[in-house]
């Protein structure tokens, strides 16, 4: 009997252990299939080596080399290979890899991809009186931290958070698409690239014809760009 309690104390310890350990750092309204994500907060060039400088030492031949694997767009997905100060190696979706600024990755458990089809008010706090003067414009991707109570906690870019109704969120897969060519849209027209920005749109009008989204991301292509139907590719006969 002696050795027995024992056995059940022991046994009781280690549930105590575990339970506290769970809950700790995942949190009270964890669920088991909590799944920690990674994803690029803003757009970026992803770097070669860890640091911000243009050129590195080559280490595969004398000289030096431009600093830049890939340019990483707000709401890639990552796999955290190696970490190194405030730096983090990552591989992208498209398998590249290199180096990003630790600050530039949205980190949480179960993180999804949501926008709004129409500008939305943000909030100071879940809860209905709390409105700020940030509103969040029609066609922004938004990195869904938590929700509670019928509101969401979204990172909207970079290092800015902030409250919304979850009602005015849609994570469809037509409409985060196009959030996602938006965001390339307007990358390239700060590049003056127009002609970038008709094969994103003709892409989209493919792939997401449905989305209420589409109006948005024609806003960055000049009507006189527009096609009739999307663009085909060309063969060279020559």
């Amino acid at each position: 009997m002696r050795y027995l309690a024992l056995i059940l104390v022991g046994f009781s310890f280690f549930s105590v252990g575990c339970t506290e350990q769970s809950n700790g750092p995942v949190g009270v309204d964890a669920v088991e299939d909590a799944k920690q994500e990674y994803y690029l907060s803003l757009n970026r060039s992803v770097r070669f080596q860890p640091t911000e400088a243009e050129r590195v030492a080559d280490p595969h031949a004398a000289g030096d080399t431009i600093n830049w694997i890939w340019d990483g767009f707000r709401g890639d997905r990552l796999t955290i290979l190696e970490e190194q100060g405030d730096w983090v190696k990552v591989r992208m979706e498209s398998d590249a890899r290199g180096w990003l600024p630790r600050s530039s990755i949205v980190a949480d458990l179960n993180v999804y991809q949501a926008t709004v089809v129409a500008d939305a008010t943000t909030l100071t706090a879940p809860q209905a009186g709390a409105v700020s003067d940030r509103v969040i414009s029609a066609g922004t991707l938004l990195l869904v931290m938590k929700e509670t109570n019928g509101y969401a906690h979204v990172n909207i870019e970079g290092g800015e958070y902030a409250w919304v109704a979850s009602s005015r969120l849609s994570a469809s897969e037509q409409d985060v698409g196009v959030s996602k060519q938006i965001i390339k849209a307007r990358w390239s027209s700060a590049r003056k690239d127009v002609l970038n920005n008709t094969r994103l749109l003709d892409k989209a009008r493919i792939k997401y014809g449905t989305s209420a989204l589409l109006d948005v991301l024609a806003n960055e292509v000049p009507f006189s760009e527009l096609s009739e139907k999307p663009i085909l590719p060309t063969l060279n006969k020559d």
